[in-house]
């Protein structure tokens, strides 16, 4: 038997709230995040949101699993930068899904 790929994070349960945590859902692993602000930054990266989902008042925003995104979760937290219009753009229309109620995407 072959080397198993080991996966950057451990496996966790969809139910957990640990907020920027990659799940497994459906042999698609997902990035989970209540960050807004990094929320629009990796939308401006091309990251793509599944879809958003409440826990309580709390509103996690559900992406897809790409290998760069760590990259790109770490380069926003070290004042990594992307074109101010498509942040705002990108802001504005997660802001339109926390105040609508989440919705899927994609």
């Amino acid at each position: 038997m072959g080397k198993q790929k080991r996966h950057p994070f451990p496996p966790r349960y969809e139910k957990s709230s640990i907020p920027g945590e990659t799940i497994p859902k459906t042999k698609m692993n997902i990035y989970k995040t209540p960050d807004l602000g990094l929320s629009a930054f990796l939308r401006c990266h091309g990251c793509r949101l599944r879809e958003t989902t409440r826990q309580g008042s709390q509103v996690f925003f559900l992406f897809e699993y790409s290998g760069d995104i760590n990259a790109l979760v770490g380069e926003f937290f070290n004042d990594g930068s992307v074109p101010v219009q498509g942040f705002i753009q990108n802001l504005n229309m997660l802001r339109s899904l926390v105040k609508n109620g989440p919705e899927k995407k994609g």
